[in-house]
C-alpha cells in the first residue's frame, strides 16, 4: 500500500514539474525576458527584447514604425526589437524577419519538438491576436510561422530560412 501511494505521489510530482516547465513566461512591455528549454542532451535559451514605442511622442521615423508595426490603438505599443537564441551555449544567427513586426507580445514559451525547439510568442488581443512560432535546431533558425490566435492551426504567414549552398564571392 505504501509503495502504491509512493508511486502516485511520484507521478503527481512529475506531472507538476512538467506543468511548471511548460508554462509560458509573461513578457514585460519594455525589457528583456529569457525563456529556456531542455531536450535530451540539448539546452536552448532565447532572450526576447521588447521596447515600448509611441508614435505621438517620437520622431517621424518612430511614428512611421509604430504606424506600420502596431495595431491602431491610439496608445503606445510594445515591439520585439531583438531576439537572441543559443543552443548548448552556442549563439545562432537569428534573421530579423523572424521577430520584426511582432507587437504587444504577452507571453513566450520554449517547447522541444522532435529534433527542434519551438519558441512560441503570443501577442495582441481580440481579433488582432497572434501566435508566432519560431522553429530552430542546434544549428540555425529554420522557420517562422504566424497564425491568428482565433485559429492557431491555420498559418497566415510562413517563412522558411534556408542555408546558402554557394558563396556570393565568385
Amino acid at each position: 500500500m505504501r509503495s502504491l501511494c509512493g508511486l502516485f505521489l511520484g507521478l503527481f510530482l512529475a506531472n507538476a514539474a512538467f506543468a511548471i516547465d511548460d508554462r509560458p513566461v509573461e513578457l514585460p512591455a519594455d525589457g528583456q525576458t529569457v525563456v529556456e528549454g531542455v531536450r535530451a542532451k540539448q539546452s536552448a535559451r532565447a532572450m526576447v527584447t521588447t521596447m515600448v514605442m509611441s508614435g505621438a511622442k517620437g520622431s517621424p521615423d518612430v511614428a512611421a514604425l509604430v504606424e506600420r508595426e502596431c495595431a491602431a490603438q491610439g496608445r503606445p505599443c510594445s515591439l520585439v526589437t531583438g531576439l537572441e537564441i543559443t543552443v548548448n551555449g552556442r549563439p545562432l544567427a537569428v534573421p530579423r524577419s523572424s521577430f520584426r513586426g511582432l507587437g504587444n507580445v504577452r507571453t513566450a514559451k520554449l517547447v522541444p519538438k522532435g529534433k527542434s525547439f519551438h519558441l512560441v510568442l503570443r501577442g495582441g488581443d481580440g481579433a488582432e491576436g497572434f501566435v508566432a512560432t519560431i522553429v530552430f535546431d542546434r544549428d540555425r533558425v529554420l522557420k517562422r510561422r504566424l497564425a491568428s490566435s482565433l485559429a492557431p492551426e491555420d498559418a497566415l504567414e510562413e517563412t522558411t530560412y534556408r542555408t546558402q549552398k554557394e558563396s556570393f564571392d565568385r
